[in-house]
């Protein structure tokens, strides 16, 4: 029960600091520094969650099909395939 208090005093915290931080420039620029970190963040996000589904703490039982664990890798190569390609064309073209 802790830990979810403290998780969501966090949440509202980060978001009060945001929306002080954006509250002056306007809601697109917060709304286009939000999607931008969401973007970033995903493929790390999937990579932590396919090493705790596929990694030892997980019995072999309760593990997904081998055939999941390819689809997994692709999915996250293709995540970070994308984030390459939007940090290519936002600084560079």
């Amino acid at each position: 029960m802790m830990l979810l208090v403290v998780m969501v005093l966090m949440g509202v915290g980060a978001i009060a600091v945001l929306l002080l931080l954006f509250g002056g420039a306007g809601f697109g620029q917060f709304m286009d520094f939000t999607s931008v970190v969401a973007f970033l963040s995903a493929p790390f996000i999937a990579l932590l969650n396919h090493r705790a589904v596929f990694g030892p703490d997980v019995g072999e039982v309760d593990r997904p099909a081998p055939y999941l664990r390819i689809w997994s890798l692709l999915g996250i190569l293709f995540l970070f395939g994308l984030t390459a390609i939007y940090l290519y064309v936002r600084f560079f073209s």
